[in-house]
């Protein structure tokens, strides 16, 4: 009875051994894709992309950036409230002086300027990445432009050409005198990968 058994116990022993190097496999593939995914937020950081900087607490994005160059950051992956409030926790274990979260703003680490005129504004004025090239004007002058609540803003739709054309076209309106648009493709908010 026993030579019976021993063919389904070396099944039975080699479908372990499976699973467990799939376990494995999952399980470095998942630690893999967290650390990518903290290092697309770094990257996110360091190149001025959009930040909810009233949810998180800041008045400014420079401790934000000092924190991202030197710590740890959280994996955000679905830009939740959830890893808002991690995000919050370690700029406070950190000692980054944090203001309350503005109750108003949306629960986010990263603002969606899609749709929201005024989240472009708030992104100028926070420093985040423009791109003034092709707007054809110093960052300066787009910086002051912001500064004035009377000038409007465009509602961003697909980040391109016609969303830098249509920026152009409200400077242009306010007397800013722009050089011309270099040819090609381009984003009205830098994205860098």
């Amino acid at each position: 009875e026993l030579l019976d058994l021993a063919p389904r116990c070396v099944a039975v022993a080699l479908m372990l051994f499976y699973w467990l190097a799939l376990s494995a496999t999952n399980v470095r593939e998942a630690n893999l894709q967290k650390r990518t995914a903290s290092e697309r937020f770094r990257r996110h950081i360091l190149h001025q992309g959009p930040i909810n900087l009233p949810a998180i607490g800041l008045a400014s994005r420079q401790p934000l950036e000092d924190f991202a160059r030197f710590h740890e950051l959280p994996v955000v992956l679905h830009n939740s409230a959830d890893e808002l409030e991690q995000l919050r926790a370690m700029l406070r274990a950190a000692g980054v002086e944090l203001m309350p979260s503005d109750p108003t703003a949306e629960r986010t680490v990263i603002r969606s300027t899609r749709g929201d005129p005024e989240a472009l504004r708030a992104h100028i004025l926070n420093g985040g990445a423009m791109s003034c090239a092709a707007l054809g004007l110093a960052r300066e002058q787009l910086d002051e432009y912001a500064r004035d609540k009377a000038h409007p803003m465009v509602s961003i739709g697909k980040n391109g050409n016609e969303d830098v054309l249509e920026m152009r076209a409200l400077l242009e309106n306010a007397g800013i005198v722009l050089e011309p648009m270099p040819e090609g493709e381009h984003q009205l908010i830098e994205i860098k990968v």
